[in-house]
């Protein structure tokens, strides 16, 4: 969390407010029961590379029941999207920001066969990639979709996984008291990307069976002395998953196992030899 806390400061600390960029709301998708609403962004001829959204949304009987960032401009996200008392927070990251008229910055899924009207609060915010991260006004017209709108689109099925990625190993004290912890990211294109998952199986010893953990980047490794097969899978919202495997023993620490291995061996299949030859002699 700490390190999270160091680039909200980079890319959060505002200089100056002036106008900039714009939201806006669209229905691609949806049938009876559920609705998809996309958000998107246009920087105004600006370079974007950080986000604080607030949207709220009211209806007599829809309820917000999660999001995806299939396709997201954002790479990163400070504070993950989640709702309270109808309205629905998000803090993100752009690295190397964005210029553009239609970002998609993450999709909204509404379930309920009533109308659905958003707005966006005064609260929300956009920053420059300007090396200041001078702050700009978000602004939104009111949206309202009906539930005969609802019916007219079309969900499109995922069955595409998410993309490939990899992952690593490194050690820092300020991240999780200098503990060694994975880092890992990919994209999901449809549907977004769910939750993460890490399994650590021992290489060596009798028992070698592990549990899959639910994840965040960056995870504190269990195994401190990698030791381990790590195992990273990322699943996205409609259950595909793309799974890696990490080896973390370096060339030299594998070789330092191996002579460990080999020399622990030799003595004791001489400590064996020498058992068997005493008992020989008393025989």
């Amino acid at each position: 969390m700490k390190a999270a806390g160091i680039i909200f400061l980079m890319f959060f600390v505002p200089v100056g407010s002036v106008f900039a960029a714009q939201i806006s709301f669209s229905f691609p998708a949806g049938d009876e029961q559920r609705a998809d609403v996309e958000v998107r962004l246009d920087t105004m001829g600006e370079r974007i590379n950080a986000i604080r959204g607030e949207i709220q949304y009211s209806s007599r009987d829809a309820e917000f029941v999660g999001w995806h960032d299939g396709n997201s401009i954002v790479n990163l996200w400070i504070r993950k999207p989640y709702a309270e008392e109808n309205r629905i927070f998000f803090e993100g990251v752009i690295p190397g920001g964005f210029e553009g008229s239609n970002g998609l910055l993450l999709t909204l899924q509404f379930r309920g066969t009533e109308d659905i009207a958003l707005s966006l609060s005064g609260n929300s915010q956009t920053f420059l990639n300007d090396g200041e991260g001078t702050s700009t006004n978000l602004s939104a017209l009111p949206f309202r979709f009906t539930a005969q709108e609802k019916v007219d689109g079309i969900l499109e099925k995922d069955t595409d996984p998410p993309e490939a990625f990899v992952a690593y190993i490194t050690q820092d004290s300020n991240i999780f008291e200098g503990r060694k912890v994975l880092i890992f990211s990919t994209q999901d294109k449809k549907s977004g990307i769910a939750h993460y998952e890490v399994r650590e199986t021992p290489e060596t010893g009798i028992w070698r069976f592990a549990f899959w953990h639910k994840a965040e980047s960056p995870y504190p490794l269990r195994d401190q002395a990698l030791r381990s097969i790590i195992e990273v899978q990322a699943i996205d919202h409609a259950g595909n998953r793309r799974k890696i495997i990490v080896r973390p023993l370096s060339g030299e620490e594998e070789a330092g196992f191996v002579y460990s291995a080999i020399a622990g061996a030799t003595i004791f299949v001489i400590f064996i030899f020498v058992v068997w030859f005493r008992l020989k002699r008393h025989s």
